[in-house]
């Protein structure tokens, strides 16, 4: 098993599904002691399919910084609660990329 050293600002992006997909095969821990920046989108991507009641211990949160400790916390209770119903579709987001193609997220 590798760990992976999280960068300073979490973003969601691909790397951090692939990262994700190799955190949920076994294949690899996280060292989350660089991180300063952490968004929701961000958390959604990189612990979709953990249990937040029981994270595996390749989450490696003793190395998560003091100033995420409380972010994190709140995040996975939120997703512990079940979300409330509602009948509206989701929003749409488009990204407009460097090329100026535009594609849906």
């Amino acid at each position: 098993m590798t760990t992976e050293r999280l960068p300073c600002c979490l973003r969601n992006t691909m790397g951090l599904y692939a990262l994700n997909r190799t955190l949920l095969d076994g294949e690899a821990a996280l060292d989350w002691r660089d991180v300063e920046v952490a968004n929701r989108p961000a958390f959604d991507t990189l612990l979709a399919g953990t249990d937040p009641a029981r994270p595996p211990a390749r989450l490696d949160l003793d190395t998560l910084p003091e100033g995420l400790k409380d972010r994190l916390a709140a995040y996975s209770n939120e997703r512990v609660q079940p979300a409330p119903f509602t009948n509206q579709a989701p929003a749409r987001i488009w990204c407009i990329c460097v090329s100026g193609n535009r594609r849906q997220a």
